[in-house]
Order: structure tokens, then sequence, then C-alpha cells
């Protein structure tokens, strides 16, 4: 089993709704579970623990792609390829002649999108994105897209990494698809549903049992305890818990203000103008 690209996007960046449109085609093949967190050396809920997924080996890896047919393009989705400082490494290792994919959003946004996912996800009761940004700076430190492309542009050749940008999934989101096709040398596919919205960010019900349910997680991977995660991956437990806990109440990211785009956009500003240099692109939209 080779993988044939990886895609090391910025996180929420509809990478969801690009997953479920390239698992529709037919040369193509998508493990269920698209961020498998095999080449990143942090643990991506919390750098501060060591991922375990690398010590319980490349054939439990290969396991996820059993199901691929000999002739179809086999990729995965981590985010935290990214940022990772291993993992860039890792994956030349693994396969020098890979194709990446970044997908960039505007880091601002990537930023409040990230908190609005933690307090979805039971990691942060934060009440504003800036109280979330002085309690954990990864978020800032993941949204540094010129510290992180860089690296990659370092050891993997320009044809090798193609840069997209989620304005342009906005703008035209059918040629955002031909592009990545065209990139990975597959046919033209066009799912009907490719206007389904997908990953909406929502309020949960019952915080204070997730978040203890989080910590009881990241304890069982911080002593790589790694059998009842295995379990609950099986039997589908987190989706249960996810269907159960799922308000109908959507969080929108007008909630911002403009002191908060401010502040924020003053911690990335450098990050962004060297990013322009690098990828000779005018990225002035971000600084609106």
């Amino acid at each position: 089993m080779q993988l044939n690209f990886i895609i090391i996007w910025a996180a929420k960046s509809w990478t969801t709704w690009l997953a479920n449109m390239l698992r529709q085609h037919p040369d193509i093949f998508i493990p269920e579970e698209k961020e498998l967190h095999y080449f990143n050396k942090q643990y991506a809920a919390d750098p501060s623990i060591e991922n375990i997924n690398q010590k319980r080996g490349i054939e439990r890896y290969k396991n996820f792609f059993k199901k691929a047919n000999e002739n179809q393009i086999k990729w995965e989705a981590t985010p935290a390829y990214l940022w990772d400082k291993m993992a860039v490494h890792n994956i030349y290792k693994y396969n020098p002649n890979i194709k990446l994919i970044a997908i960039l959003r505007n880091p601002v946004e990537k930023i409040y999108s990230s908190y609005l996912y933690r307090v979805q996800r039971w990691v942060s009761s934060s009440k504003n994105v800036l109280e979330d940004i002085e309690k954990n700076s990864s978020l800032i430190e993941n949204a540094l897209y010129y510290k992180h492309i860089k690296k990659y542009l370092k050891i993997f050749s320009k044809e090798k990494v193609l840069i997209m940008f989620f304005d342009d999934f906005k703008k035209d989101n059918k040629t955002f698809l031909k592009t990545i096709e065209k990139y990975i040398w597959v046919k033209e596919f066009l799912p009907e549903n490719i206007d389904k919205k997908a990953n909406k960010t929502w309020v949960p019900k019952y915080f204070f049992i997730k978040k203890y349910l989080h910590k009881i997680k990241n304890f069982f991977i911080k002593h790589n305890f790694t059998f009842p995660l295995d379990l609950s991956r099986k039997i589908g437990l987190s989706k249960i818990i996810t269907k159960l806990d799922k308000s109908k109440k959507n969080i929108s990211l007008k909630k911002i203000n403009i002191d908060e785009k401010k502040h924020i956009y003053n911690l990335v500003k450098r990050d962004i103008e060297k990013l322009e240099i690098l990828l000779n692109k005018n990225l002035s939209s971000w600084k609106e």
C-alpha cells in the first residue's frame, strides 16, 4: 500500500466537504476516518502529549486503506501535519514523491472558527476567543502559515506542494474541485451534491460531561492505553455521544467583534506579509 497524496490543510477550511466530494470519485479512496494522525509527533488536541499512532506501527496505518481497490488513488487529510514539527520529515521519509495539498483560510477567520470548534468539542469553556488564546497559544501558532509552509517547501519541491485558498473555494467550488482532480491526475468528476454544506458548528448541551470525557481520552493517550480508544472507534461511541449532545443552536462567525478581529490580525500580520513574499500572492483580502 502506497499513499498517493495528503492534505496538510489549515483546519476548518471545509475539508469535510472536500472529503465527501472526493470520496464519491470512483478513482479515489478515502478512509471513513479521514484524519489518521500518523505522521505527526505531537497529539493534535494537546501538543504536550506525544502522538501514540506511530508507535502502533505502519501496519495499523495501512489497515485503514485495506478496502481500497488496487488502482485507486489513496489519500488522507490531517490538519496537524501542517504545524507539527516532525510531520514534514516523517512524510518525506515515508514517500519523498508524495503529493501534498495545503488549503489556507484567512487566519483570523480560521482562529475564530477553531475557537468555536474547541467549544463544540468540549475543550474550551472560555467566554470569548481572546480569553481562549491566552490559555491556548496553539490557536495562533497553528495559523502561522508562512512558518509552516516554508518547512514543506524546503524539503519538497514546489511541484509536490499545491497551495490553495479557501477564498477561491467560496467563489467557485466547482473550479476548486477540478483543480485538485487535475493536480492528482484523475478524471474530472463533479458530484450531484457538490453544493451541499457540511460541518456546521453547534453548541454542546452537556458541556461539563464532555469536558471530562475529553480529559479521560487525553489520559489514555498520554499513558499509551489504546484499547478503550480502539473499541470506542469500532463501535462508533463518539458518533453516538455527539448525536445525543448536539443542540439545534448553531454558532455563527458573525459573533466575533471588530476589536477581537484587530487583536488577532495584529498577532498574525507579520506572518501574512512573509507568506505573500514566499508565494508571490496578494493576500490583501486577509488584511481587511
